[in-house]
């Protein structure tokens, strides 16, 4: 209870201070005008975001807390702001990964582009020219194995139970998380994914539910 407090308060704060840089040096001020934060040789502050704020000095970035205090040392080529899962998307010699606020790397820096997560806590992922899966925790769920470039409406559909829709030659399957191809392409159209151990696909003119097998399911029984 005492941290969920003490961060909504932080992030309050947070709100209300803006970056002023001043010859080479940058700080905060509030509402009122005064330094709260006190001009140091940082080359760039930005607004804080979740309680931290990014900050340049020459050519690398790291990140301060409300306090002013250095708590990611600029070590990066290019940092984001952190998620509200706790997670920023830090980038290294033009490769992307993640930071946690303990300055402990969750994923390593390997993907060719920073990514968005979509509103199921999923993000998609690029390392040449294929495309995987990882959670808000930052784990792999899917290496980059697909050839085209999935959306969020895609992955949303991604499965519960680790199940996750592939496309071969305009028909779609399912493959695990071991890529493992584990019901055949062969529906035309994919309505959702697997949900309390069904999915809803399409094949033809008919739409009807499979089991996690790929065995059309009779709902009326």
């Amino acid at each position: 209870m005492g941290k969920s407090i003490f961060i909504v308060l932080a992030s309050a704060i947070s709100l209300i201070l803006t970056p002023l840089c001043v010859k080479d040096k940058c700080g905060y001020i509030n509402t009122k005008g005064e330094i709260v934060i006190e001009l140091v040789e940082f080359d760039f502050t930005a607004y804080f975001v979740n309680s931290f704020s990014r900050i340049r000095q020459g050519y690398k970035w790291g990140f301060i807390d409300i306090n002013g205090n250095v708590v990611i040392k600029p070590v990066f080529d290019i940092v984001y702001d952190f998620e509200d899962n706790g997670l920023a998307i830090v980038g290294k010699d033009g490769k992307f990964g993640l930071i946690n606020r303990e300055r402990e790397i969750v994923l390593k820096p390997q993907f060719d582009k920073p990514w968005v997560y979509c509103a199921n806590g999923l993000a998609l992922v690029e390392k040449n020219s294929k495309f995987g899966v990882v959670n808000s925790q930052g784990k792999i769920l899917l290496n980059p194995f697909y050839s085209f470039n999935p959306s969020c409406d895609w992955l949303n559909k991604f499965s519960q139970n680790g199940l996750a829709p592939i496309t071969q030659n305009s028909k779609t399957g399912f493959v695990n998380l071991k890529e493992e191809i584990v019901i055949e392409p062969e529906f035309d159209y994919l309505f959702h994914g697997f949900r309390r151990g069904l999915a809803f696909v399409g094949k033809g003119d008919q739409a009807f539910y499979i089991n996690e097998k790929g065995e059309k399911i009779d709902c009326l029984r």
